[in-house]
């Protein structure tokens, strides 16, 4: 019922935009019936197809066509020679990159839209007077109330960006129960059905998709999303506990639910308040010291890798991918501290590092759980011990680099 109403609203809008054989051809005419019909809809305009808030196409119509027209013309939004060049019908045009964010409705929207414009657009500009007419106040400008900066961060493609960092890239975690054709799922699918399939072979943005619509982010209180929940296993998880608040994978999937939020809400008013753009990817690189100080049991820490000043040869400040951990007790390999590396890179899928030299620096904190965010996460725990070791940095847990007990420095200050 909900898919009829939706694709009726489309056919009518399309038919109200695109007009019939006895539509007019000047630009008050088109703009009356064609233009205007955007303007007082209370539907969003195809605009929802890239973005998730902040920008809407009636926020650059005014109730007249000259006014509208002045204020597109103004803002540079229109070739006034080429008019089927104008950036205002570019931007209408723009469609996500990976198909499976369209849909038939939003594609007969944005064709009805784009093209209103273009002959209203082309009618305008045939006028001299309205080509020549003086500049609109800039009060009288219509434009979003969301400065560039912000609908630039709220593009859903940059949000995908984000998921493919962040949740995608420790897909390994999670995918032998909740991608089809992992090692798990058929089973769990028998049993609990399609819900369990939030991962998708189809990439990044048809899974961002999937999490969405199975209801496992809470757009109102991010830290009780299900995608949280579940794993840290305060919401019964058949796979049991697999984070604990603080960790990589909460640091980075709790990262990527905040922006999400707050991007859907229309939460960000101003370029200030947008998050730093994070360096950090997911891997599958497996760090482990084995064989550690009996002291650092049951402490939550930070693993930082630490490589080499191409230039100098002397050991970089800032770290090239770190590691949370909570130091456990192993049957075979005494206490230690172990974690899957977020790496520094512009990659957003499938980060490595260079077979080489590093130096790894243990910070280790208290019984308590760490912060969100890395640095802070540094800042508030003890440099305790570092070590260099020498690896080829393979995948894969079985592969993990392991750096001894034995050679590890311990630390008697707080620099290294």
């Amino acid at each position: 019922m909900r898919l009829a109403t939706a694709l009726l609203f489309a056919l009518c809008a399309g038919g109200a935009l695109l007009g019939d054989t006895t539509a007019t051809t000047t630009a008050g005419g088109i703009f009356e019936q064609r233009i205007l019909p955007i303007f007082r809809s209370e539907k969003p305009s195809s605009c929802i197809e890239c973005h998730l808030s902040g920008v809407d196409l009636k926020n650059y119509i005014l109730p007249s066509s000259e006014d509208t027209f002045l204020s597109l013309r103004d803002q540079g939004m229109v070739d006034l020679d080429r008019p089927a060049d104008s950036k205002i019908l570019r931007l209408i045009a723009m469609r996500p990159e990976d198909g499976t964010g369209a849909s038939l409705i939003h594609e007969r929207n944005r064709k009805a839209e784009l093209a209103a414009f273009a002959a209203w657009i082309e009618a305008c500009c045939k006028d001299r007077t309205l080509r020549e007419a003086p500049a609109l106040a800039p009060e009288r400008l219509a434009l979003p109330e969301r400065p560039n900066e912000v609908i630039r961060h709220n593009r859903i493609d940059r949000v995908v960006d984000s998921f493919a960092r962040t949740v995608w890239a420790l897909r390994f975690r999670c995918a032998g129960c909740h991608m089809p054709g992992g090692a798990k799922f058929a089973k769990h699918r028998e049993k609990h059905g399609d819900k369990m399939a939030w991962l998708l072979r189809a990439g990044p943005e048809a899974s961002m998709r999937k999490v969405v619509e199975h209801g496992l982010v809470d757009l109102d209180h991010p830290e009780r999303s299900l995608l949280l929940l579940k794993p840290l296993n305060e919401v019964e998880h058949g796979g049991g506990k697999k984070m604990f608040p603080g960790d990589t994978d909460y640091m980075a999937f709790l990262g990527w639910i905040r922006d999400y939020a707050r991007a859907s809400r229309d939460g960000y008013v101003s370029a200030g308040a947008l998050p730093r753009p994070s360096p950090w990817t997911g891997s599958e690189l497996w760090l482990r010291i084995e064989h550690a100080p009996e002291a650092w049991l049951g402490r939550y820490g930070i693993l930082a890798v630490h490589a080499r000043d191409p230039a100098s040869g002397e050991w970089l400040e800032e770290p090239v991918a770190v590691s949370s951990f909570l130091a456990r007790k192993h049957r075979r390999f005494g206490p230690f501290a172990q974690g899957y590396l977020m790496v520094r890179s512009p990659e957003a899928n499938g980060a490595r590092l260079p077979q080489g030299e590093y130096r790894v620096v243990v910070h280790v904190g208290g019984p308590e759980r760490m912060t969100t965010d890395f640095e802070e996460a540094i800042a508030a725990a003890r440099p305790a011990a570092s070590a260099v070791v020498s690896t080829e940095w393979a995948r894969g847990f079985r592969h993990a680099t392991v750096v001894p007990g034995a050679t590890l420095e311990i630390r008697r200050t707080s620099r290294f």
